[in-house]
């Protein structure tokens, strides 16, 4: 039986009605001190009991790199007919999952574990996300089976673009004006060269300048040619 968005929420409020009778609840106990009160617990997703997620994925980050260059992390969000939520990975686990998982596809996944969502970087209504980790199984299913999900976009204009919407993700509609050449520099902070291009881009508000870094240089050019640019992280 498949777990979806809000049996989750429902979970993570202690609330275990309705809930998968083969799911196994190895502890469930109130956060110390949380006013909200929201529950901690770790559950027992197993393989043999068909307890499972599953959804389409809708955005995908770049592999990002901490500051301090000890640690990297990627996210993406998946999505189902009740709703959409967060999924992370850090570290060396960005390895096993970083490339098979392809926005688009729709997947199943298994042996993860639930988190409340930080919301200096989590726009999601969801009040919780997901971590993947060393035991964690993503499966590759029928996209077909959610080709009718009813992904929605939070279009914004240029200008009212502010200071509040930093670790957001919001979606762009706007004409590419100029494309920068690739560059190869040099960054002092991370003592390393990165590929680097800028992106002059207007809408009816104002303009802006998006600049590429790494990875995202090579996969924008695909991107500008059409004329469009969505699912910006700011």
């Amino acid at each position: 039986m498949a777990l979806n968005t809000s049996s989750i929420s429902r979970l993570m409020h202690g609330n275990i009605d309705d809930l998968p009778l083969v799911l196994q609840v190895l502890d469930i106990h109130q956060l110390n001190g949380d006013v909200n009160g929201v529950f901690w617990a770790r559950l027992k997703l197993s393989d043999g009991k068909n307890d499972y997620r599953e959804g389409r994925v809708i955005r995908k980050s770049q592999l990002c790199i901490f500051a301090n260059g000890k640690g990297k992390f990627f996210t993406f969000d998946i999505a189902d007919f009740s709703s959409e939520i967060r999924c992370k990975a850090f570290n060396y686990i960005t390895e096993m999952f970083f490339e098979p998982i392809v926005v688009g596809q729709a997947y199943q996944l298994r042996d993860f574990v639930i988190q409340r969502s930080n919301r200096q970087y989590n726009h999601l209504f969801h009040n919780f996300e997901i971590n993947l980790t060393t035991d964690s199984v993503v499966q590759q299913i029928r996209s077909d089976l959610f080709q009718n999900l009813n992904t929605s976009f939070n279009v914004v204009k240029i200008s009212s673009i502010s200071l509040s919407d930093v670790g957001k993700c919001v979606d762009l509609s706007v004409t590419i004006k100029s494309i920068g050449d690739n560059d190869f520099i040099y960054v002092q902070k991370r003592n390393s060269f990165f590929h680097r291009r800028v992106i002059m881009v207007s809408d009816n508000s104002s303009d802006a300048t998006i600049v590429f870094w790494g990875d995202l240089v090579r996969t924008a050019c695909t991107v500008v040619l059409n004329n469009m640019l969505t699912s910006i992280y700011f």
